[in-house]
């Protein structure tokens, strides 16, 4: 299990600006797409920071995550919404306007697949959850996550925590692997936790053809969501659930 107690908590203090600037544009989407009066599907909601913002403009939220302690920090984060244990390939998805699968959530989900089978049925329920001109907003790692000449040791502090990540070459290409360290400062000690994450690296044309195979027409891959400008080895779609069957004769 990773995002564990300490790491959970310290990546709700210091890294939550993802979820705040992306937030306007899935805003924005929500209300082009039918999303502004119904259910909001959040999955991998990590610590609710989206959930809470959404919240507050008006919609019904429900979030789902692997985290437990994640989950507990949502349902601080948004006592309104509901919040769900499960992993995003095989949670029960209820019919909504819209889902959301943001924060990398899908390259951990997929980064100990032996194929896209599971991925590919995962979309297929999205776009079977999704009523006619609903949304499905994702984001995920790419190839070239970390390019070549960027460091591959970064760390951050606040005042009572500490990270840090090294990127660990893999012979698998479409694999990233991090090693984290944190610490967390809990009274007047200071306490340590390991973790190794996982993440599935997938190519926009992966993806496009993994969403047109699931029924969606026409995906579109951001550069910008909000105020967000994707860098190179991160990136993010939307596809939209047609308002009509294809015609088949």
């Amino acid at each position: 299990m990773t995002y564990d107690t300490d790491v959970a908590w310290i990546h709700d203090q210091g890294f939550s600006s993802y979820a705040l600037n992306t937030t306007p544009g899935v805003l924005n989407y929500l209300a082009r797409y039918g999303g502004h009066d119904g259910l909001v599907v959040d999955l991998g909601c990590g610590s609710g920071i989206l959930a809470r913002e959404l919240v507050l403009s008006g919609h019904n939220v429900l979030g789902v995550d692997l985290s437990e302690s994640m989950l507990a920090l949502a349902r601080k984060q948004a006592p309104e919404a509901e919040f769900r244990q499960g992993s995003i390939l095989d949670v029960p998805i209820p019919r909504t306007s819209a889902i959301l699968c943001l924060g990398e959530v899908l390259s951990y989900a997929a980064a100990d697949l032996r194929s896209t089978a599971a991925i590919t049925r995962f979309f297929r329920r999205v776009w079977k959850a999704l009523l006619p001109g609903g949304m499905f907003l994702l984001d995920f790692a790419q190839p070239g996550r970390f390019p070549a000449g960027m460091p591959r040791h970064s760390h951050w502090t606040g005042e009572d925590w500490a990270i840090l990540i090294d990127a660990l070459p893999q012979k698998d290409k479409l694999l990233l692997v991090r090693q984290l360290t944190a610490f967390r400062k809990v009274g007047r000690h200071w306490r340590r936790t390991d973790e190794t994450h996982r993440l599935r690296l997938f190519p926009d044309t992966e993806i496009d053809t993994i969403l047109r195979a699931a029924g969606f027409d026409d995906p579109h891959f951001l550069r910008l969501l909000g105020h967000y400008r994707f860098p190179s080895g991160h990136s993010a779609a939307i596809a939209v659930k047609a308002l009509k069957p294809p015609d088949k004769t």
